[in-house]
């Protein structure tokens, strides 16, 4: 979740450089804070697409961040407005060397995966597998915000 909130963060911040002066910022905070901050996550990211122009710098190199942009959103929805199944395990005897657990009479692997239920939806499972994968790819999203901003911004340009 924290991975999603850094690059939600960056997204705002980055949107709010579209749109205000970069020299001003007290107009920068105003608009990212009071205006910008309280869109939901998709809209900023329709706004993105509709403002940036993906054929220029590092966005034209990685020209997949709006999919990758709604897919950290998809997959921080599913873990958000989901509950977390933990397999219960109240003591070592609870779970066998073959990872059954007594409780729940399933076969868990408890250290590597977590289930997130939702009544009338299927479940959503993370391994830590995916953990890792999804925070390195919030890290190079960030990057890729703030080095194709930069160059947007760029009076070189």
């Amino acid at each position: 979740m924290n991975s999603a909130l850094e690059v939600e963060n960056v997204l705002t911040e980055s949107i709010g450089f579209l749109y205000s002066n970069r020299k001003d910022n007290f107009s920068h905070y105003k608009l990212v804070e009071d205006i910008i901050a309280d869109l939901t996550f998709d809209k900023k990211i329709k706004i993105l697409k509709k403002n940036i122009d993906f054929e220029f710098g590092v966005f034209k190199k990685y020209n997949s961040i709006i999919k990758d942009l709604n897919k950290i959103r998809e997959i921080r929805n599913q873990i958000a407005h989901r509950n977390i199944s933990y397999p219960w395990i109240f003591d070592e005897n609870d779970i066998d060397e073959n990872d059954y657990n007594f409780l729940t009479e399933k076969y868990i692997d408890w250290k590597e995966k977590c289930d997130f239920q939702k009544p009338g939806k299927d479940d959503f499972s993370f391994s830590l597998e995916d953990l890792e994968n999804y925070q390195k790819k919030c890290e190079l999203i960030i990057v890729i915000l703030r080095v194709g901003i930069s160059e947007l911004l760029s009076p070189n340009k």
